[in-house]
């Protein structure tokens, strides 16, 4: 395996990606928290699924755009296991489709609170336990979004998204000292809940981002699992890169 009982922290975990990630990190041998906002009943069946195939999960939940929750939901995962080695911000929303013309300061707000301000929270609550043991790993999860500014009404999330990937970077040489190694994940469009409830009924079957079909959130996942072994035992030493969609981790 490659991780002895490291502990990992899969933000936006009950679906999609963020299950996929969950799932492959138990099968390489990490202790997951399972996190949920609202999704409490996805993220069970989660745990369940790692729990019923030898693994060992725990159920955390809140808002990842909180300050005060992302520090309780941090404390409890280092009071069950005394330990925090892997972090994979993956929580994320496009929440609507609005042009910039339609766009309200509350939805630009909680767009950039829960795809970017989230990634920053979630990162400073994991430093103290990371620096402590000499040794971590934080995977963010950014978009292809990032680099071609998304589709139509999509501004607010590419630019948060573009944000994420300029954040990895300078985390990546701020914390490369501490031994903590950061680096980023850019999916494209796959069919996760994510997409075919917000996407399908718009798409028009032109967008050369768009795998029809392609429920590829499991090879996400196991790739996101790979690139968490850097810098710990029996893993590969990456540190500020960003691997698009179109090639695989």
């Amino acid at each position: 395996m490659m991780f002895s009982e490291e502990v990992a922290w899969v933000t936006g975990s009950s679906t999609g990606i963020g299950a996929a990630t969950a799932v492959a990190l138990a099968e390489a041998g990490c202790r997951v928290a399972v996190h949920y906002n609202r999704s409490e009943v996805e993220a069970r069946e989660v745990v369940e699924q790692i729990s019923s195939s030898g693994g060992e999960a725990m159920l955390v939940g809140g808002d990842v755009a909180d300050a005060g929750e992302v520090e309780r939901m941090a404390g409890e995962i280092e009071e069950r296991y005394g330990r925090l080695d892997v972090l994979v911000n993956n929580a994320g929303s496009l929440i609507e489709r609005r042009k910039l013309e339609e766009m309200t300061e509350d939805l630009w707000d909680r767009v950039m609170d829960v795809n970017l301000k989230s990634v920053f929270l979630c990162s400073k609550a994991v430093l103290p336990a990371m620096k402590r043991q000499g040794r971590g790993r934080i995977i963010n999860m950014t978009s292809v979004a990032a680099r071609n500014g998304g589709g139509p009404g999509s501004a607010a999330y590419a630019t948060a998204k573009g944000g994420v990937s300029t954040l990895t970077r300078a985390m990546a040489k701020e914390l490369v000292g501490e031994g903590i190694l950061v680096n980023g994940v850019a999916p494209g469009i796959i069919t996760t809940p994510f997409h075919e409830a917000r996407d399908a009924r718009a798409h028009d079957g032109r967008s050369p981002h768009w795998t029809r079909g392609d429920t590829g959130g499991g090879r996400r996942g196991r790739g996101v699992s790979r690139l968490s072994g850097g810098g710990l035992p029996g893993g590969r030493d990456h540190r500020g890169q960003r691997r698009p969609a179109d090639g695989l981790v």
